[in-house]
């Protein structure tokens, strides 16, 4: 069942390596994470807020509707030359072939 053993450059290992997981008890680790900056430097944890989350739509609920109109409008025509942009790259493709 077990493969030949060898290094990270091929070369055959004499030995195989000890499997980390089969260590015949439970062994647990504690971690405690200190933070060691001066007091002044420390910050407190920021309250997620829609510009910050990173969902666009949700930011938008906010802005009024005349804003909210212009940004769909201006979205659509990114979108539009994006979709225009790849369409003639997919007929020069069919061009050259």
């Amino acid at each position: 069942m077990s493969a030949p053993v060898d290094d990270l450059m091929g070369n055959k290992l004499t030995s195989p390596i000890a499997d980390m997981s089969d260590d015949g008890g439970s062994s647990s680790v504690e971690i405690e994470v200190v933070d060691d900056r001066p007091e002044e430097d420390r910050v407190a944890p920021r309250d997620s807020s829609p510009g910050e989350s990173g969902d666009f739509d949700s930011e938008i609920e906010h802005a009024d509707n005349k804003v909210r109109n212009r940004i769909n409008r201006l979205r659509y025509e990114y979108h539009e030359q994006r979709r225009q942009k790849e369409a003639a790259a997919r007929m020069q493709e069919e061009a050259e072939q």
